[in-house]
């Protein structure tokens, strides 16, 4: 196999995945105008609006244009709808005594999927992983325990994250493939962890609470956002994809199940 950068990259468009050009460490610091002062060295991306689409990679054509312009460029993958697929960031360093035993188990679950993964430069890992059918998952470390981050899309968008991806060499070392799968969907009870609950009934010494309306309100618009952000960002099939949004948000203002 060519483990060159272009023929690293191109893999990757096979994949669908579009990339973001970052900074690079190149000069022994980061290529921004931070330089040496940069806390993200290498990891950033040169466009301010690096999630417009003009900002991407997703072709060849443009792919050589980046790197005859930046050659010495860090890459990286943006999430959500436009790669299909998000990734999960594991930096070992940020476990606590707290949180190692869901760490443990959330690893254990990890290793039962053989995804595309990578490691990190500081010595952690990423999972990239296919979208599940009934969220996008946000980004957001607050869900899973410390030690944990994710990368998908902002809240409400269909994109929004970004990872670095190998062969790149941030401030704090290199990035490397540790298994070049397909890119699989993330095991049930990793997703349970991850997808947004509505808000329900609380029952509080034998008292039924009444559900807070403005927190229905909140989530019924959030998610109604995020199926309206998600049909826009959809190329083809979209009939199919409508029907599906409008069945899910039918689902959240009326949730309970009709019988014959």
């Amino acid at each position: 196999m060519n483990d060159t950068k272009p023929a690293q990259l191109i893999r990757y468009l096979a994949r669908g995945w579009a990339l973001v050009p970052l900074h690079d460490v190149t000069a022994g610091h980061c290529s921004c105008q931070d330089g040496p002062l940069c806390r993200s060295a290498g990891k950033h991306p040169r466009a301010s609006q690096w999630q417009r689409p003009e900002n991407l990679v997703i072709t060849e054509t443009k792919l050589w244009d980046t790197l005859t312009g930046w050659p010495s460029s860090n890459w990286g993958l943006a999430t959500g709808l436009i790669s299909q697929c998000w990734a999960l960031d594991f930096d070992p360093k940020s476990v606590t005594e707290a949180s190692a035993a869901e760490v443990a188990a959330i690893l254990a679950l990890l290793a039962q999927v053989p995804t595309w993964q990578q490691r990190t430069g500081s010595g952690g890992a990423h999972w990239v992983f296919a979208l599940p059918d009934d969220f996008m998952p946000n980004n957001s470390a607050k869900r899973l325990p410390d030690g944990f981050d994710v990368r998908g899309a902002r809240a409400g968008q269909w994109g929004g994250g970004q990872i670095v991806l190998a062969p790149s060499v941030s401030g704090v070392g290199a990035y490397a493939v540790l298994h070049d799968g397909d890119v699989l969907p993330a095991p049930a009870a990793l997703l349970d962890l991850l997808r947004p609950t509505p808000p329900r009934e609380r029952v509080r010494h034998g008292v039924t609470m009444p559900l807070n309306a403005d927190a229905v309100q909140r989530y019924v618009t959030a998610a109604t956002a995020g199926e309206l952000a998600d049909l826009e960002g959809t190329l083809s099939r979209r009939n199919d994809r409508a029907w599906r949004a409008a069945a899910r948000v039918h689902r959240q203002v009326d949730p309970q199940p009709r019988g014959k």
